[in-house]
């Protein structure tokens, strides 16, 4: 079999698109000619976590559903410095953790090294990636030295590889600049705990369609209960929908209920319920979409949505038992309700670990059709087939170039003939519109002396 460094550079792209993010990162640092090679293909990611509280920082790569890079870096005593790694898996003991006492300088600059350290990290993670989603967890912090400086230029470091940011609680204000944002949509978003179950089962979203971005204000339930729309009243802006999951749920069409000022339109569909309230105004603009729309639980549909995405959400109350530090998307009305849930989800994963079986493979990843902004494992996917795939892929691509360049040189032979026959034609009318009237006054002038 040839080896890697045998292989021409178009066989090795199509292998390196077949990589997962991991592998695709050791690949870069390889050799000259594979940083190149990577660099030339794109890659691209569904979500990314950034993170800074209490001298902490958080990194996550989402690459696809149950698969993530995670690096938690943090601050020891006796100016101890410790960076933790998990791959695809939250447990202490699969994590590799590693510490290192190299302050030699003074303890009131650490916050600002480890700032420091994460902004070499992302710049070394993310060369040449994009990814869909950039959520921030930064909650507000004192003005403590060069702190929100570094995060800024971190975070506007970041904003050019993503396409929306998305708000993990209360976010400092001072990291909502234009000069982070840069007119991309913005979600703010926040949990409603509760120990009834293990997943949210609504969501309340608050949107504001403003000129400079779309800003949306999402709430995931829980539990049952009351929301409250009456604020849609007073800004004619802000349209609220309620989604819902529900099973057995009865379809019917589209009913209109007053509300004030406000309109109400409620819609159950085979996938649960979906409630719109906009001011009276603007009743007309929104009332086609929720006439057409056939889901309308986005995040909450197993079905209709995106797999990462419904994962996403389905997991995230989950992050209060694996990531307790960072709990800042979770409301804290009632730490006992947190207790319980912890204790609930603990003993779901006690059973999930007894009946796990086999872990499926990684390296090689393929492309989804539907969405290919993150890749998704081909487990039992042996290497000589990626190999037979790209050989196979390298060899239509260049096919396809040769007919390219063959079709290239059948129209500029084309080109070359037509611009031939307008030089002749040019030089015919030259001859015709010079050389004719000399010739007839020639012919003329040799027959008046021979016959007269």
């Amino acid at each position: 079999m040839a080896s890697w460094s045998s292989l021409p550079p178009e066989m090795k792209r199509h292998v390196v698109k077949r990589l997962d993010f991991m592998s695709r990162h050791s690949l870069r640092h390889t050799s000259r000619l594979d940083r190149q090679i990577v660099d030339s293909t794109k890659c691209q990611v569904p979500r990314v976590r950034f993170g800074y509280k209490e001298g902490r920082g958080l990194i996550v790569v989402y690459t696809g559903i149950d698969q993530f890079l995670r690096i938690e870096m943090r601050n020891l005593k006796n100016d101890c410095f410790e960076i933790t790694k998990y791959d695809s898996s939250l447990d202490l003991e699969s994590s590799i953790k590693v510490r290192r006492n190299q302050y030699g300088y003074e303890i009131r600059l650490k916050d600002e090294v480890l700032l420091f350290k994460m902004f070499c990290l992302t710049d070394f993670l993310f060369h040449g990636v994009k990814f869909r989603v950039l959520e921030l967890d930064i909650p507000k912090m004192e003005d403590n030295g060069m702190v929100p400086n570094i995060l800024e230029a971190i975070l506007i470091s970041l904003s050019d590889h993503c396409k929306e940011f998305a708000f993990s609680g209360f976010i400092d204000g001072r990291f909502c600049s234009e000069n982070i944002l840069k007119e991309k949509m913005l979600r703010h978003f926040r949990l409603a705990v509760s120990d009834e179950g293990l997943v949210p089962i609504k969501i309340h979203e608050g949107f504001v369609d403003r000129p400079e971005r779309p800003n949306i204000a999402v709430l995931y339930a829980m539990r049952h209960g009351i929301f409250d729309d009456g604020a849609v009243a007073e800004h004619s802006d802000l349209v609220v929908y309620f989604k819902q999951n529900l099973k057995g749920c009865v379809l019917h069409e589209p009913r209109r209920e007053c509300i004030g000022n406000a309109v109400r339109w409620t819609k159950t569909t085979k996938c649960g319920r979906f409630i719109q309230t906009v001011n009276a105004k603007q009743e007309e603009y929104f009332m086609d979409k929720i006439k057409s729309t056939e889901c309308g639980l986005s995040d909450l549909c197993k079905r209709c949505s995106d797999p990462f995405d419904y994962w996403y959400t389905q997991n995230l109350p989950r992050r209060l038992y694996f990531e307790p530090f960072w709990d800042t998307f979770a409301n804290r009305n009632d730490e006992e309700m947190i207790r319980k849930l912890r204790l609930k989800i603990a003993a779901d994963e006690e059973t999930k670990e007894k009946k796990k079986g086999g872990v499926a493979s990684w390296g090689f990843g393929k492309e989804d059709n539907d969405w290919d902004l993150y890749v998704q494992i081909n487990s039992g996917r042996r290497i000589e087939e990626v190999f037979d795939a790209a050989r196979d892929a390298a060899a239509l691509e260049m096919k396809e170039k040769e007919e390219e360049e063959d079709d290239e040189i059948g129209k500029q032979l084309l080109r070359e003939c037509e611009e031939m026959e307008k030089r002749e034609k040019s030089l015919l009318d030259i001859l015709i519109y010079y050389l004719l009237p000399i010739i007839t006054s020639i012919v003329a002038y040799l027959f008046y002396y021979f016959f007269f």
